[in-house]
């Protein structure tokens, strides 16, 4: 039998010891969702219709409720969130405002209400459906004001024949920022809160106790800028904890226990290579029960040396005639419930990986009676064994928008077509 040798994670710290004196200042920053890790903090409530309300500043039609955060490994968040749905006209038929308090006072300033903005609904039992965003919003935690960016939708469902229930769901992206020193070179470097707790020193870890994407407790996210501070394409992307690769030298990062200063010290890594069919992705892999991130174009990307399993990826088109681009998220179900998968690499020390993680795509579609019905499900694997296709969005401009629906022609024998049908998502 032939033997695999494991490489794990051999780092040797070149700089003994963190020193502070030297450290970058950081400070909060206003950050886009989307520059963190799919999935980004995700707040959600919901509250029935026609729940009704006497606080001050709404009209009499607004409704509120509290915003609980989807819990995630390392999370410590116990901050109560609420908000309001209310109507700029009272004769409107559906909310158009929504306000935030996120000090959980269950005040609200109607001069910062977020305009909703009506779109259609993805299935049957979404009557309204409103998206938001971007729109500023600020936090005080830790005695410190963050302020915010805020995307997300709000959707009414029919619970019942006489009951409908409102459901809001917001991406934040808590975020500091500062300059750090790579070796002789400063950079501008943002740690984003990726669990809402808004710390930054959360590492990236994989519950196994908690089979499914449950548990993956994404960590904290570093980004680097080189150029002109803007993150529109950062030289580095990883989670807090992860080795980050500047100028051909790898660094380990240490955030002060305030969460003010930052340093970064020299690592020496056996490293290789990964170069994957598109032009721009992003791979979450475990190894070693920690969950590290790549960012990548074309071109091959350096990678510490060992094996690793692909928890998910995205992978983005090539842009059209506005620059947009549409992408999809493959996951790799079979780890994600604690299974054995053949979605396992080996990047070797000196050498080069070559992986393909998108087209070309394959369909297959399963048919199940259910009474007097038949239910249709789509299944999408990728080119790469063990991942197959959760999400694909559109190339709209709005990156939480999905694709258009599936459609679905069925015919006879004779090709004489029976009916035509447009598929749900979920």
């Amino acid at each position: 039998m032939r033997k695999t040798k494991l490489i794990c994670f051999a780092a040797v710290v070149l700089a003994v010891g963190v020193g502070w004196a030297g450290g970058g200042e950081l400070a909060p920053v206003a950050c886009e969702p989307d520059l963190a890790v799919f999935p980004a903090v995700m707040l959600q409530g919901s509250v029935a219709d026609k729940a009704g309300t006497g606080v001050a500043g709404l009209s009499s039609r607004a409704i509120t409720g509290e915003l609980i955060l989807r819990a995630k490994p390392g999370s410590t968040n116990e901050s109560s969130i609420r908000f309001a749905l209310d109507y700029s006209k009272e004769d409107a038929a559906n909310p158009d405002l929504l306000l935030i308090d996120f000090n959980g006072s269950g005040k609200f300033d109607p001069a910062k209400a977020i305009a909703l903005r009506p779109t259609k609904t993805p299935r049957k039992s979404i009557d309204y459906q409103a998206d938001f965003g971007p729109a500023g919003a600020s936090a005080l935690r830790q005695g410190k004001t963050f302020p915010l960016l805020l995307r997300g939708a709000v959707l009414r469902l029919q619970q019942g024949p006489n009951t409908k229930q409102y459901m809001v769901v917001i991406s934040i992206a808590p975020a500091i920022q500062g300059k750090c020193r790579f070796g002789q070179t400063e950079h501008t470097l943002r740690l984003i809160d990726n669990t809402g707790d808004f710390r930054f020193d959360c590492k990236g870890a994989y519950d196994r106790k908690k089979p499914g994407p449950m548990g993956i407790g994404t960590g904290d996210i570093v980004l680097v800028d080189t150029t002109d501070s803007s993150f529109a394409r950062p030289a580095a992307k990883a989670f807090y904890g992860q080795p980050v690769r500047l100028d051909g030298q790898w660094y380990n990062l240490t955030i002060s226990a305030d969460g003010n200063k930052v340093v970064a010290e020299k690592l020496d890594l056996p490293t290789g290579q990964l170069q994957t069919d598109a032009d721009k992705w992003e791979l979450i892999l475990h190894h070693n029960g920690q969950l590290t991130m790549f960012v990548g174009d074309s071109a091959p990307l350096s990678i510490p040396a060992g094996q690793y399993n692909i928890v998910y990826c995205r992978r983005w088109s090539t842009p059209n005639a506005q620059g947009q681009r549409s992408w999809l998220l493959a996951m790799d179900r079979q780890f994600l419930m604690g299974k054995d998968s053949p979605s396992s690499i080996t990047i070797a020390p000196e050498k080069k990986l070559l992986l393909p993680i998108g087209a070309p795509l394959s369909t297959s579609m399963t048919a199940t009676p259910k009474g007097g019905t038949v239910e249709f499900s789509l299944k999408t694997p990728t080119i790469q064994p063990g991942l197959s296709v959760a999400t694909v969005v559109g190339n709209s401009g709005d990156p939480y928008s999905q694709a258009n629906q599936p459609k679905v022609r069925l015919t006879d024998a004779n090709g004489k077509v029976i009916d035509e049908l447009t598929m749900e998502y979920g």
